[in-house]
């Protein structure tokens, strides 16, 4: 079978450095909004060449982060996220003990 993506071939020249940035994440304890985040986020900025960039967990995120800053909603978002919280709050099921 021909992969895809061959990942392991890709990371191989950064193996080293990889594995030290993880561990010190994982040593911090912080895997958000923590200094790792602080970092990649100005570096990110500084190599687009603007004063600041914001990460997120996914491609999704990122669309609506910039639907949000367009105000593509207008003000509607604000009714919709709280709709939102109010419909997972009563979806949400009681973890067994």
């Amino acid at each position: 079978m021909i992969p895809l993506l061959d990942l392991n071939r890709a990371h191989a020249p950064l193996h080293a450095e990889l594995m030290t940035v993880c561990e010190d994440v994982l040593k911090e304890g912080k895997f958000i909004m923590g200094p790792a985040v602080a970092r990649l986020e100005s570096t990110v900025a500084a190599y687009v060449g603007v004063p600041h960039a914001i990460s997120c967990a996914s491609g999704s995120d990122a669309l609506l982060v910039a639907l949000i800053a367009a105000n593509a909603f207008g003000w509607a978002w604000l009714g919709y996220r709280r709709q939102l919280r109010h419909t997972l709050g009563a979806t949400q099921e009681p973890t067994p003990q």
